[in-house]
């Protein structure tokens, strides 16, 4: 336990931190080993380096690149029109965490937030399919979240493209030659529309 604390800690590299852990360490009889990978800017990664990086794997660069960054953006053009309520983020996050709290579908992630959920920790790559169809039900048809119907129909259309790539090639057991013909047409209408919705934010 104390190893992982000081491992954690020296990655962190707070300031005025450092030394002491490095003694700690050494008192344990460890010297500590920073994978020079660590801060080596890497893809899409956040701020991790290469640990954070989206993986090559087919299924998890889509959910976690094409799926998370649809999640985020949605999310962005949503405040820039969504009103923010004294004490709360925003409207949005309020009706997004009330359906995700009150639906009894056990298929659509569910979790208990504290407060927000825009910037969501600890999500496995598969829950951020569900995520999805979660803010196509909280934007809805209304111009309640997102006023300007063309920027809220591109958005719908790009997030429910998404969806269906994804029921087409991963959850549907088995493909015809018909299907795998229609997957090759749809793939670059999926990525015009992820395009249209999102490149310009």
């Amino acid at each position: 336990m104390e190893i992982t604390r000081i491992t954690i800690g020296l990655q962190a590299r707070e300031y005025g931190t450092v030394v002491a852990l490095r003694e700690e360490a050494g008192a344990l009889s460890m010297t500590p080993v920073i994978n020079p990978l660590w801060d080596l800017p890497y893809g899409d990664s956040g701020g991790r380096g290469i640990h954070g990086a989206t993986p090559f794997e087919m299924l998890h660069f889509y959910l976690l690149g094409m799926c998370l960054k649809a999640y985020n953006w949605t999310w962005e053009i949503v405040d820039s029109y969504c009103s923010k309520v004294k004490n709360r983020i925003s409207d949005f996050d309020d009706r997004f965490r009330a359906f995700n709290v009150r639906h009894v579908d056990k298929n659509i992630f569910s979790k208990h937030y504290g407060y927000g959920v825009k910037d969501l920790a600890q999500i496995e790559a598969k829950e951020w399919r569900c995520l999805l169809y979660q803010l196509i039900a909280c934007i809805g048809t209304t111009d309640k979240f997102i006023p300007v119907m063309s920027v809220r129909n591109k958005v719908q259309r790009a997030l429910s493209l998404l969806l269906i790539y994804y029921d087409l090639i991963w959850v549907d057991n088995g493909h015809t030659e018909e299907d795998l013909n229609f997957i090759d047409r749809l793939t670059p209408v999926v990525l015009q529309a992820y395009k249209d919705a999102f490149v310009g934010l």
